[in-house]
């Protein structure tokens, strides 16, 4: 550590932006990395970072900003190369601010490591060594838009996730009781859409389960026809899903929550090009800065945003680095406030957030080995024999939501083995020595791995059981085709759904637990193996995690295939089966997913293939 009388601080902000450093020397130079995405967040935050600056000043401390900016917006390894330039000789501290700051958890503890001290902002990251975080009330934020949005439309009788799956009724005493239950409409034809971001966005994803914790628990009856569609970064991206998603439920959407103010911005423009805006259709989202959704309300196309304060996030980030720096106590999580915008003024958040009752645990099934089925003893894996056969692959027209699904054609596969089970993270740890999961525990899937990751245990795998006299000849361990995962999952069918979802399926209907350490209710992956297996004796092939294939992402051709590989290289890799995060749609035997091959998720895990060379 340099004496406080150098200290110099370099700040990077990726999504949201910031910069800060204190000490009792005359004079601080700060570099400030500011976002190209999110320009009025960022405007707002470099605000808060004036307000501190004066602050400090006040106390003798003055700050020398300099603003940067990435060499490749939304460029990743250009921030993670940015970060991997601070050390304790060119800076005393580190502050970070990136929306989906996931992907750079590598860098950051390569940060902290070297004795940077490091203040997050406005996201969570799995890392070592932050000395505080300051972020935005996201999950209040989520009740707020919940509550907005639900009391515009009604409450009634009984919640149906995705207009399939019916929950329990709300008996009318608790109903009545409930502070925030809705007034029940003359029918039940109304429905709602919930928006994120993308889905390596953490405040997004609080906001997510904030709007689900308040809808599934405290306004029975509306219909939560769609959530957890990640649109992407951009405002044309969200245009795009949410236009899908009213064709695909015409009639049916009463509401929209979206969970970012581009996403927000993505969804208006959509309502606005099918005529729905001017509050034919309800939406409510999240304001960072700037007038436009002020401007949309006022026109009668919002019935209200939750605005977020990025002044407070970088005023508060510039003096808890500042703190840190002097060795003083700095508090390791701040939330700031966020409020309700509505045309008839202003409402906080709630003092407390729904009550939830936990749902039933769920007892693990046994099976018996089948004949043709593979096991590797030691991590007790079991391979399931998959027979050769031919299939439909791709959805039909009502099913297509997300324009990647078809066109249906024939694919004709030959034999080949499945893991019964997602790869657990006992099993990951046998034969990687390590465990990079957010979610720990020996029966859980493993999860938080790239497509890089997914191959290295593969690799690995077949040069363990080669060594031990075990691994058959002309076969090896990799994952599976986008082809082979779907003809497994539908183990013979035509079903979106192989059996009923509410017994077959980790989604965010059924993965909620009550955590007794605040009393709030959380989304996360389950032990594999505790819900009922398909036909063909497969667990978690819908929902728990979402799971990697081999092949690089391309769109459907109609015509016949034998045995695809996919393309040869892309940007993308296949993903199926959606997960605990996901509503029931993104699970459908004929969902398709896609994402970086570097990047890592706490949503996305594996299941091991055994084919022929």
């Amino acid at each position: 550590m340099r004496h406080c009388y150098a200290s110099r601080v370099l700040i990077c902000a990726y999504l949201l932006g910031c910069a800060m450093l204190t000490s009792t020397a005359r004079a601080a130079d700060v570099i400030l990395i500011a976002p190209d995405e999110r320009p009025d967040f960022a405007a707002a935050i470099q605000q808060g970072i004036e307000q501190a600056k004066q602050q400090l000043a006040a106390q003798g401390t003055t700050i020398n900003l300099t603003v940067r900016h990435a060499d490749t917006p939304g460029d990743r390894n250009s921030l993670a190369q940015l970060i991997d330039s601070v050390s304790p000789e060119n800076c005393d501290g580190l502050m970070l601010s990136a929306l989906d700051s996931k992907a750079l958890r590598d860098a950051v503890n390569a940060a902290s490591s070297r004795g940077i001290k490091l203040v997050m902002l406005d996201v969570g990251v799995c890392c070592d060594g932050p000395v505080s975080r300051v972020a935005s009330a996201n999950r209040q934020a989520g009740w707020l838009a919940a509550r907005c949005l639900a009391e515009s439309l009604g409450g009634s009788a009984d919640i149906r996730l995705h207009s399939w799956v019916p929950r329990p009724r709300v008996g009318r005493d608790e109903q009545q009781a409930h502070p925030h239950a809705g007034v029940a409409p003359q029918n039940d034809s109304g429905g709602a859409l919930m928006l994120r971001n993308q889905i390596d966005s953490m405040s997004a994803e609080e906001r997510e389960e904030g709007f689900l914790e308040m809808m599934l628990s405290s306004y029975p009856g509306i219909t939560l026809v769609a959530t957890d569609f990640h649109n992407g970064p951009s405002r044309q991206s969200a245009r795009r899903i949410c236009g899908n998603l009213l064709t695909m439920h015409e009639g049916k959407v009463a509401g929209i929550c979206a969970t970012t103010q581009e996403t927000t911005l993505g969804a208006l423009d959509a309502l606005r090009e099918k005529g729905l805006a001017g509050g034919k259709v309800k939406l409510v989202g999240v304001n960072e800065g700037g007038s436009e959704l002020a401007q949309a309300m006022a026109a009668g196309d919002l019935i209200g945003y939750v605005e977020l304060d990025g002044r407070a996030i970088g005023c508060q980030g510039l003096l808890s680095l500042a703190a840190a720096l002097n060795d003083k106590t700095v508090e390791p999580l701040i939330r700031t406030d966020v409020a309700l915008i509505t045309p008839q003024g202003v409402m906080p958040p709630p003092a407390q957030g729904p009550h939830h009752d936990s749902p039933p645990a769920a007892t693990r099934p046994t099976t018996r080995l089948s004949e043709g089925d593979f096991v590797i003893p030691d991590l007790n894996l079991i391979m399931k024999a998959i027979p050769a056969g031919s299939f439909m692959m791709g959805a039909t027209d009502p099913q297509n939501l997300r324009g990647d699904e078809q066109p249906q054609h024939k694919v004709t596969l030959s034999a080949f083995w499945l893991g019964q089970c997602e790869v657990t993270q006992a099993q990951w740890r046998a034969v990687m020595g390590n465990n990079p999961s957010a979610f720990v525990g020996d029966d859980l899937p493993v999860e938080s791995i790239s497509w890089e990751d997914a191959m290295a245990f593969c690799q690995k795998l077949n040069q363990r059981e080669a060594a031990a006299g075990r691994l058959p000849q002309g076969l090896h361990y990799t994952l599976p085709t986008e082809a082979q995962w779907e003809y497994a999952a539908r183990a013979g069918t035509t079903s979106s759904y192989v059996g009923d979802p509410q017994q077959t399926i980790w989604y965010s209907a059924t993965s909620g637990q009550i955590d007794p350490t605040d009393g709030q209710w959380h989304m996360s992956p389950h032990p594999v193996a505790s819900k009922l297996p398909n036909a063909w004796g497969l667990y978690d092939m819908q929902g728990n995690v979402l799971e990697r294939c081999f092949d690089c992402y391309a769109e459907y051709s109609s015509a016949d295939q034998v045995d695809p590989q996919g393309p040869p290289d892309g940007k993308y890799r296949s993903l199926r089966g959606g997960g605990w995060w996901a509503d029931l749609t993104s699970c459908a035997t004929h969902a398709r997913h896609r994402g970086p091959s570097q990047r890592a998720h706490s949503a996305v895990g594996m299941r091991l293939a055994l084919s022929p060379l």
